[in-house]
Formats: C-alpha cells, structure tokens, sequence
C-alpha cells in the first residue's frame, strides 16, 4: 500500500485512504517516508492498466464536461 500511495503522491494526485484503524493509518504516513527511485516508477508506469467501471454515469450531453465515454478515458475502453 505504501508503494502505491507513494507513487500517486509523487504524481500529484490526491491520494484518498479510508481507514479508522489506527495502525494502519500510521502505517499509510510512512508512505511519506518512502522513496521511489526512476526504475520505480517506470515499472509502475507500465504495468497493465484495467478498468473496474466503464464511467457512463459520468458522461452525458449537457452537464458533464465528457460527452462520451471517449472524451472520458482519451483511449479505447
């Protein structure tokens, strides 16, 4: 999990954890303490990426800023 949070931190997303355990939230600030070097996140990079949901509630013609699925993703669903 570490690893993870480390990598979207140093990505500049905002990396979300739900936990009420105390431990494991400790455990998820030292992913601050963690260090990815170039190799690191170039395997990362290119691990195989997959989908869990296709996003069509976030897409339709007059509110949302994505108007197809294509305009969500930028690459074949």
């Amino acid at each position: 999990m570490k690893v993870a949070l480390q990598w979207g931190i140093s990505k500049g997303s905002s990396v979300i954890v739900k936990s009420f355990n105390k431990d494991r939230m400790k455990e998820n600030m030292g992913s601050f303490d963690l260090k990815l070097d170039d190799q690191d996140f170039l395997e990362i990079d290119n691990l195989e990426q997959s989908k869990t949901m296709r996003g069509d509630f976030l897409v339709n013609q007059t509110t949302s800023p994505y108007k197809t699925l294509h305009d969500l993703w930028d690459e074949d669903i």
